[in-house]
């Protein structure tokens, strides 16, 4: 049996989640992905969903943003841990109305077409020893575990290679959203456009220390918003792919597949 999941939508207070990320110690760091992230942690706790989304078309509406999620918890599940926020004055802070809930289908067809909307981080990881393998003996040497961009990486296999740099940015993500779709939803890419793209400066907490205390880091990554329509493969692994999100960050606002009927 496929679990049911549903759309969560959920206006909050902009400028007390600013102030909220600010206790968390990132003051002077535009990441309103970490904000929110802390935001909805305190007000349902291990039930916070993910992937979640910034809706654009609320920004800066009366000094409120709307969320939209997907949640495998139900409606109950979710009110009741709002309402024990309220013990703790968090429901009045930051939720600036009641959560709105739209179940999704629980099986989508072998076959069927989508829309959709996802942004994403399209990052590459490093192997342990901090070496991206780009074929035959060359290996480039970034930090151990780090997250290079895909963009980054296909130039440089570019360059190794001695051949001429001609997949766009747009192809290359196209790409790498493709190979994600098939592996993780068994779903096929039938189109893709960059809708938009930055490099952007995040702020993460990293391993606690010694004294328990755990240091903020500054990182870059590509931001990329992606838009197109997929095929549905096999139903239940694409209704996992919905609850997981696609790539990394995804507890940050990255991830999340907005769908809507083809055509």
């Amino acid at each position: 049996m496929v679990e049911q999941i549903s759309m969560l939508a959920l206006e909050l207070d902009a400028r007390e989640v600013a102030r909220l990320a600010q206790v968390h110690g990132m003051r002077g760091v535009a990441d309103e992905g970490y904000a929110l992230h802390a935001a909805l942690r305190a007000l349902f706790g291990e039930l916070a969903p993910k992937p979640f989304s910034l809706d654009p078309s609320s920004a800066a509406q009366l000094g409120r943003v709307r969320v939209l999620a997907y949640t495998a918890a139900s409606e109950v599940e979710l009110l009741n841990a709002m309402d024990s926020a309220t013990r703790d004055d968090l429901l009045p802070t930051f939720a600036a109305g009641d959560p709105w809930f739209r179940p999704l289908p629980t099986v989508f067809a072998r076959g069927q077409r989508l829309r959709y909307e996802v942004r994403v981080c399209p990052v590459r990881r490093a192997n342990r020893s901090g070496d991206v393998v780009l074929g035959g003996a060359r290996r480039t040497r970034f930090g151990k575990g780090a997250e290079i961009d895909v963009y980054v990486v296909d130039r440089l296999r570019a360059e190794e290679s001695g051949t001429p740099i001609e997949s766009s940015r747009e192809a290359v993500y196209a790409d790498w959203l493709s190979a994600q779709l098939t592996r993780h939803g068994d779903a096929h890419l039938d189109s893709a456009r960059l809708v938009r793209f930055q490099r952007r400066r995040f702020a993460r907490r990293g391993a606690p220390d010694g004294n328990g205390r755990r240091k903020r880091r500054r990182i870059e990554r590509p931001d990329a918003t992606l838009a197109g329509q997929l095929t549905v493969g096999e139903p239940r692994r694409f209704h996992e792919l919905l609850t997981r999100g696609v790539g990394r960050h995804r507890a940050f606002g990255f991830g999340m597949l907005l769908l809507r009927p083809a055509g």
